[in-house]
């Protein structure tokens, strides 16, 4: 009998670590790293039915707060990590919105990725309807509406939707595109819904601009060092002669390749911060 006890506390102890480790795996995937590991593993050990653990955080330099829901298994003693509040101030003085991101096995919306959602930016994901089949969209939050849990509704717009970064950002001379590497970089950082700095050529003469992607109008938004978002007909007219017919395609057809080959770094440089006002895009990468 003694025994038989020992080898059931071992076979607990060792799915305990493995349900720890798993979890922090999960922290780790979803951009919280590791200061919430001591607190998760003392909250796994009270083996209550389910706990919250909360933390204050800053995406760059931007204070964020957040509330993680963790939940045990009600077939085994495993906890899941199911879900997070985040808390982000506003540009409107002592107004914070507030959203829940779910995670499903392990993956979802990461805390850069909510940042830059409630920023008012779109994010290129993998997404799973009804009937478990994936695919991949880019969502955005719909600041003027919320559904019954009080979170502001998603807009989804589906590859069959007809917008294609690489195609709208080799419509301009951007330097950063004729080279692989940086090419998938910067295609991996706007998909993440990143501002990116990047170099526009024109006869010699380079110029450092910011650019996001903007999946709803089918096109790129771009702004200046300040972060002042520029015309597109001023951009054409300045830079959409830019590169020969051949120059063009070619740039356009590298592009379309970065969006299939495009890493999962999370690149994206520090813009001059600006206050956050839902709804708009922000200077924050």
């Amino acid at each position: 009998m003694e025994e038989e006890t020992n080898f059931n506390n071992l076979k607990y102890t060792i799915m305990n670590e493995k349900n720890l480790s798993y979890l922090e795996g999960n922290l780790l995937y979803t951009g919280f790293g590791d200061q919430l590991n001591e607190q998760l593993k003392t909250a796994i050990a009270k083996q209550q039915a389910e706990f919250t653990l909360k933390v204050e955080t800053a995406v760059n330099n931007v204070p964020m707060k957040a509330e993680l829901y963790f939940k045990k298994s009600g077939e085994t003693d495993v906890y899941f990590f199911n879900k997070y509040d985040v808390q982000l101030k506003t540009g409107k003085i002592d107004e914070e919105i507030t959203q829940t991101f779910y995670i499903d096995k392990g993956h979802g919306i990461t805390l850069k990725e909510a940042f830059n959602l409630l920023s008012g930016r779109a994010v290129y994901k993998e997404l799973e309807n009804k009937e478990g089949q994936r695919y991949m969209a880019w969502v955005k939050l719909d600041f003027s509406e919320k559904d019954t849990q009080g979170n502001f509704k998603r807009q989804q717009y589906h590859e069959n939707y007809g917008y294609s970064l690489a195609e709208e950002l080799g419509k301009y001379p951007i330097r950063e595109l004729m080279e692989e590497k940086q090419r998938g970089d910067l295609v991996a950082s706007l998909k993440k819904g990143n501002v990116q700095l990047v170099n526009f050529e024109k006869n010699g003469v380079v110029e450092k601009l910011y650019v996001e992607a903007n999946p709803q109008f089918k096109t790129i938004n771009v702004y200046d060092i300040q972060m002042h978002r520029i015309e597109k007909i001023n951009l054409s007219e300045k830079y959409g002669q830019a590169l020969s017919g051949k120059e063009q395609r070619s740039v356009s057809q590298s592009s379309k390749q970065a969006g299939k080959q495009g890493s999962d770094e999370d690149g994206g440089e520090a813009v001059p911060a600006k206050k956050l006002c839902p709804g708009k895009s922000q200077g924050i990468s």
